[in-house]
């Protein structure tokens, strides 16, 4: 399910998106995760768009570290 895109999108956009996707007997605790999703997924998106996201190498090590 594609939620976010690399282009501003507007919380009203991703809640629409969201709830589209979602089957006609969905129940409000799926809507519920659904949006939830699609909000943390555009926040992380224009964070990463503001140059504030974590290389994939930088997390790996941070692993790495933390599983030791």
């Amino acid at each position: 399910m594609a939620i976010a895109r690399t282009t501003r999108t507007t919380p009203k956009q991703l809640l629409e998106r969201a709830v589209s996707n979602l089957p006609e007997d969905a129940s409000i605790e799926e809507a519920v995760d659904a949006v939830y999703l699609a909000l943390k997924v555009g926040k992380g998106m224009a964070e990463i768009h503001e140059g504030k996201g974590v290389s994939q190498g930088e997390v790996e090590e941070s692993l790495k570290q933390w599983l030791e």
